[in-house]
């Protein structure tokens, strides 16, 4: 269910790159991070072209036709299916989020687009993507692929282990074992994060 009257992650990343999806409470949650550290919204504007510009490398250049996207946010703009599908209109891209909210906004405009899905998984811990069944009809591990994880790290709590998280997807003997897959991954960092972290803090697992 929506509150309005409660800051939401992806409500407020909309607000800061200017969209239209976001509340007054997400409006109030953008402008208290920006009045603690000003650069924050251009921050997160050049995360968004980060992740566009290394989607457009892989699909093209490294030739990547698996992509996995993890916490994505709500669409606006260019989104990454966009990008990776106008290079290569064969690739699979599926967005892993556990937002309702961007689950629900994600599936109603993918709609008529086979090639690209939204699942609902706690992405957090690795073990959780590699069971999923459904995930595991659009991706074949054993086969190159692209893993992003663009300014979703920092709101993972410390038991869930962040770091641990991302070098599952990123060491030699991470779950998918191939010498063309990639990883693009982007952090937050700067004495001002701590007091970010409350607003940007994903809920606990229903299962902890």
């Amino acid at each position: 269910m929506t509150d309005p009257h409660a800051a939401n992650i992806a409500r407020v990343y909309d607000a800061l790159l200017g969209g239209k999806d976001n509340y007054e409470a997400d409006r109030e949650a953008r402008d208290q991070l920006a009045a603690q550290a000003p650069e924050f919204p251009q921050v997160a504007m050049d995360n968004r072209l980060f992740m566009m510009r290394a989607a457009r490398f892989l699909a093209g250049s490294a030739g990547i036709r698996q992509f996995v996207d993890f916490g994505p946010c709500l669409p606006i703009g260019e989104n990454m299916h966009e990008v990776v599908q106008r290079l290569n209109r064969e690739a699979n891209v599926v967005y892993v989020g556990i937002d309702p909210l961007v689950i629900a906004h994600g599936r109603a405009l993918l709609s008529d687009n086979d090639q690209t899905h939204m699942v609902e998984i706690d992405w957090r811990q690795p073990e959780n993507v590699l069971a999923d069944a459904t995930l595991g009809k659009y991706i074949d591990f054993d086969q190159p692929m692209a893993i992003f994880q663009v300014a979703t790290l920092n709101h993972i709590a410390d038991e869930y282990d962040p770091p641990g998280s991302r070098a599952c997807w990123s060491t030699p003997s991470r779950p998918a074992r191939t010498s063309c897959s990639r990883t693009r991954s982007t952090r937050a960092t700067g004495t001002n994060w701590p007091a970010w972290r409350p607003v940007f803090r994903l809920p606990a697992s229903p299962a902890r």
